[in-house]
């Protein structure tokens, strides 16, 4: 297994799939924060709070960094990009014909992929909340809880994050193809949502259904921790999919023909 992921990590970060998402993280970061200050500027919000207070703006640098689409759509690019090309090179077939389990395989592409997409989140909210301190002026003194609360809402958006890393790995293992696998991860960070609330339209029992869906918890873990509190229920949602979506993704390539 350690022989697994040494090559994938190799494979993965040799790639440029993950500079290129980085670089794109990065650009719109920088261009959150710009927009951010001439909206402040025409609002007539110059400047930022006293010293030693962390501005609500401040946090939701960082917190809206963690929970943004642009971040999902790259960890589907990432993911789709990288377990496909596998499929398209032979890479998977020789690594099969190898003798080596397809459940260690499966699993390995879920540990890469999911440590890059945790990086380039981290790497994503960090620039975000330091360039925007800088950019817009704001004098912070970051006090343990303050910390804390960043750390601690990071950890919680990591899980459900991880969970659509799965649901993408998932869906690209069952398509084979980069094509069909990035339309459709694509597609449903699109229209997901919408698929959720026209179910929950067909009958009062299913009315609460948008609850379930991952980025509806992503958005909870950043509005509970914006209003001081904090609830379970978005990472055990987000962990129940990542159980099914492992579960169902090693099964799927257990019994793939690989040609």
């Amino acid at each position: 297994m350690r022989n697994i992921i040494k090559s994938d990590f190799y494979k993965f970060f040799k790639s440029k799939t993950f500079y290129v998402s980085l670089i794109v993280a990065i650009l719109f970061a920088t261009l959150t924060v710009v927009a951010t200050y001439f909206g402040l500027k025409q609002a007539g919000q110059p400047g930022g709070p006293p010293m030693g207070v962390i501005s609500e703006d401040a946090r939701a640098l960082f917190f809206n960094a963690i929970s943004s689409n642009i971040i999902i759509m790259l960890v589907a690019v990432m993911t789709s990009i990288f377990i496909a090309n596998e499929y398209s090179t032979g890479i998977i077939k020789d690594t099969v014909s190898s003798g080596k389990g397809r459940t260690k395989i499966f699993i390995s592409k879920l540990i890469i992929t999911g440590f890059a997409s945790l990086l380039i989140t981290l790497a994503f909210a960090v620039y975000q909340l330091l360039f925007g301190l800088l950019f817009l002026e704001y004098s912070v003194v970051f006090n343990g809880a303050e910390l804390w609360l960043l750390v601690s809402t990071f950890l919680s958006a990591a899980v459900v994050i991880l969970a659509f890393n799965t649901l993408f790995a998932m869906i690209t293992t069952a398509f084979k193809t980069l094509g069909a696998s990035l339309a459709t991860n694509v597609g449903i960070i699109m229209f997901g949502g919408l698929l959720f609330y026209l179910v929950s339209l067909i009958s009062d029992w299913l009315s609460n259904i948008s609850d379930y869906w991952l980025s509806d918890n992503l958005t909870a873990v950043v509005t509970n921790a914006l209003a001081g509190t904090y609830e379970f229920k978005p990472l055990i949602i987000a962990l129940c999919y990542t159980a099914v979506c492992v579960t169902v993704g090693i099964l799927t390539f257990r019994k793939q023909d690989i040609k």
